[in-house]
Protein backbone atom coordinates (compact mmCIF):
# COMPACT_ATOMS: atom_id res chain seq x y z
CA UNK A 1 0.00 0.00 0.00
CA UNK A 2 1.24 3.41 -0.78
CA UNK A 3 1.16 6.48 1.18
CA UNK A 4 -0.93 8.26 -1.52
CA UNK A 5 -3.35 6.74 -3.52
CA UNK A 6 -3.65 7.15 -7.81
CA UNK A 7 -6.06 9.11 -7.32
CA UNK A 8 -4.40 11.42 -5.05
CA UNK A 9 -5.79 10.62 -1.46
CA UNK A 10 -4.24 10.06 1.56
CA UNK A 11 -3.97 6.07 3.16
CA UNK A 12 -3.46 4.54 6.60
CA UNK A 13 0.25 4.20 5.44
CA UNK A 14 0.03 8.33 5.42
CA UNK A 15 -1.18 8.94 8.45
CA UNK A 16 1.28 6.15 9.91
CA UNK A 17 3.94 7.80 8.66
CA UNK A 18 2.78 11.63 9.32
CA UNK A 19 2.26 9.99 13.30
CA UNK A 20 5.90 9.25 13.25
CA UNK A 21 7.09 12.48 11.66
CA UNK A 22 5.06 14.55 14.49
CA UNK A 23 6.61 12.51 17.29
CA UNK A 24 9.91 13.77 16.51
CA UNK A 25 8.45 17.04 14.84
CA UNK A 26 11.27 19.04 16.55
CA UNK A 27 13.89 17.62 14.27
CA UNK A 28 11.10 18.20 11.37
CA UNK A 29 11.10 21.47 12.60
CA UNK A 30 15.17 21.82 12.68
CA UNK A 31 14.94 20.91 8.62
CA UNK A 32 14.46 23.66 6.61
CA UNK A 33 11.61 24.98 9.25
CA UNK A 34 9.60 22.54 7.78
CA UNK A 35 6.45 21.70 9.56
CA UNK A 36 3.83 18.99 9.27
CA UNK A 37 0.22 21.14 7.78
CA UNK A 38 -3.13 19.95 8.28
CA UNK A 39 -4.19 17.31 5.91
CA UNK A 40 -6.36 18.24 2.97
CA UNK A 41 -9.80 16.31 2.99
CA UNK A 42 -9.91 14.03 0.42
CA UNK A 43 -11.64 14.76 -3.12
CA UNK A 44 -15.30 13.89 -3.63
CA UNK A 45 -14.82 10.64 -6.68
CA UNK A 46 -17.55 11.48 -9.81
CA UNK A 47 -18.31 8.53 -12.20
CA UNK A 48 -17.42 9.75 -15.49
CA UNK A 49 -20.19 7.41 -17.57
CA UNK A 50 -19.30 5.25 -20.18
CA UNK A 51 -17.92 5.97 -23.73
CA UNK A 52 -17.84 3.92 -26.73
CA UNK A 53 -14.49 2.44 -27.99
CA UNK A 54 -14.38 2.52 -31.74
CA UNK A 55 -10.75 1.23 -32.09
CA UNK A 56 -8.27 -0.45 -30.66
CA UNK A 57 -4.83 -2.41 -31.13
CA UNK A 58 -4.22 -5.69 -29.48
CA UNK A 59 -0.42 -5.33 -27.82
CA UNK A 60 1.01 -8.07 -29.81
CA UNK A 61 -0.38 -6.45 -32.46
CA UNK A 62 1.85 -3.29 -31.53
CA UNK A 63 4.97 -5.02 -31.02
CA UNK A 64 4.57 -6.17 -34.97
CA UNK A 65 3.95 -2.49 -36.01
CA UNK A 66 6.95 -1.30 -37.93
CA UNK A 67 6.62 2.10 -37.83
CA UNK A 68 7.06 1.80 -33.97
CA UNK A 69 10.76 3.00 -33.13
CA UNK A 70 12.76 1.18 -30.72
CA UNK A 71 12.96 3.96 -28.00
CA UNK A 72 8.80 3.79 -27.85
CA UNK A 73 8.74 0.09 -27.72
CA UNK A 74 11.68 -0.20 -24.80
CA UNK A 75 9.70 2.61 -22.76
CA UNK A 76 6.13 0.49 -23.49
CA UNK A 77 8.10 -2.56 -22.13
CA UNK A 78 9.90 -0.83 -19.32
CA UNK A 79 5.95 0.25 -18.28
CA UNK A 80 4.66 -3.16 -18.43
CA UNK A 81 7.43 -4.81 -16.37
CA UNK A 82 7.15 -1.96 -13.56
CA UNK A 83 3.56 -3.10 -13.39
CA UNK A 84 4.03 -5.93 -13.31
CA UNK A 85 6.26 -6.08 -10.78
CA UNK A 86 3.78 -3.60 -8.74
CA UNK A 87 1.28 -6.53 -9.17
CA UNK A 88 2.67 -8.89 -7.90
CA UNK A 89 4.61 -7.35 -5.05
CA UNK A 90 1.83 -5.68 -3.35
Amino acid sequence: MAPLSEAGDVTEKYYLIRDLLLKYQKNVQHFHGATLKEVPANMEKAAYGTFPIKSYLLFQDMLNEDNVSSSLLSLLLLHVQFTVYNLLNS
